[in-house]
């Protein structure tokens, strides 16, 4: 599997999302986005056992989760014609984290070779590429806050 370029941006691990032409005729999926899919493949073959979760937390963390995806959609690749999803990260940061997103950007800026004055593009693409990472961070923040009181 070749990964996507590497981001600032936290993602979960690339799920295998298979594109058998066969497979979707016989079964009539014809229309079949990517992402239903997804959730198809990643239910068991059998009832899991139900969770006692509030009703409002997860109304809440699911709504999160669509904005965090409609803000930071999921990276799609092709390989062999399989097709491979990798979400955002919902995962809440910690300290230490956004310590060590200073020092990836500041490691990525000199390995570039961005430019420290003037109109540089490699500088925006790692600014925007840490900032979407901060939005991530901040909203999982907020969801942790909200679930926590």
């Amino acid at each position: 599997m070749i990964p996507p370029a590497s981001s600032l941006v936290r993602h979960d691990n690339p799920v295998l999302v298979s594109r058998k032409t066969e497979k979707k005729h016989q079964t009539g999926n014809k229309g079949t986005s990517p992402t239903q899919l997804l959730q198809d493949r990643a239910s068991p073959p059998f009832p899991s056992p139900p969770k006692k979760l509030d009703p409002i937390e997860t109304k809440v963390s699911q709504q999160t989760e669509e904005i965090l995806h409609s803000i930071l959609p999921p990276r799609e690749w092709d390989e062999e014609g399989q097709l491979w999803i990798q979400h955002v990260s919902s995962t809440p940061a910690t300290r230490l984290d956004v310590i060590n997103l200073q020092e990836q950007l500041d490691m990525k800026l000199q390995q570039r070779q961005a430019r420290e004055t003037g109109i540089c593009p490699v500088r925006r693409e790692l600014y925007s590429q840490c900032f979407d990472e901060l939005i991530r961070q901040v909203i999982f923040a907020q969801l942790y806050t909200l679930l926590v009181w």
